[in-house]
């Protein structure tokens, strides 16, 4: 979480968080207080509550090929800090068989929890009592005042969209010198090519939420393009 003069931006992970946080520390436009992915209720209400956003579809290829890479970027760090690797096998599963497991965790619940700050949360629960997808999850706990409910109301003024991310930046935050690389990335093709139709509508399903807020689609000439 970055604190400004007139803001304070909450990070939901993999929404370009960590090279917005950088790039604010970086242009003295903003401190860290608490803790990385603190949600934005644990923050005080003073001042314009920001966060990113990015297209669902997106970001389900974003966060499998992070996780797949994450023990060869980070070898010295315990895998229980991401235990939900282990839970969806995603080191030995395609990204059709790591969607289909991870978007009904029908099994894993009561056994994967998420630190958020300093919250531990069962999202497993979470996503399988209102029938959504992590990511909405993390969408929602980050975000809303009552974070296990879709209908919990938003407390975030203006959101960053990833595809939009440095106009947007500057927009909310300020003009700043902002890198052309980006931090924290994985490497993998448009994510228009890991999808057949059946995750397409798992996708806008379990993402229903997101995608009816922020008019997202899928962008690839399947019939998700709609």
């Amino acid at each position: 979480m970055i604190e400004g003069k007139d803001f304070i931006y909450t990070h939901i992970p993999k929404t370009a968080g960590t090279f917005i946080s950088e790039c604010l520390i970086n242009n003295k436009v903003g401190e860290r207080i608490l803790t990385t992915h603190s949600p934005a209720f644990d923050a005080p209400r003073t001042k314009r509550m920001l966060a990113s956003i990015r297209n669902p579809f997106e970001y389900y290829v974003s966060l499998y090929h992070f996780l797949r890479e994450y023990r060869t970027r980070h070898p010295d760090v315990k895998l229980r800090r991401y235990n939900y690797i282990r839970a969806f096998r995603v080191n030995q599963s395609t990204f059709k068989q790591w969607m289909l497991n991870i978007m009904n965790p029908e099994d894993k619940v009561g056994k994967v929890r998420f630190n958020f700050g300093h919250h531990q949360v069962p999202v497993v629960k979470y996503m399988v009592d209102n029938d959504v997808g992590i990511y909405t999850i993390r969408y929602m706990y980050m975000t809303t005042e009552e974070n296990d409910k879709l209908e919990g109301g938003s407390i975030i003024d203006s959101f960053i969209r990833v595809e939009n991310l440095n106009e947007d930046l500057e927009k909310e935050c300020g003009k700043m010198d902002i890198p052309t690389k980006k931090v924290n990335t994985s490497n993998h093709k448009h994510y228009s090519e890991y999808y057949d139709q059946e995750l397409i509508d798992l996708v806008k399903h379990k993402s229903r939420v997101i995608i009816d807020r922020f008019n997202y689609h899928f962008e690839g000439g399947k019939d998700g393009n709609d």
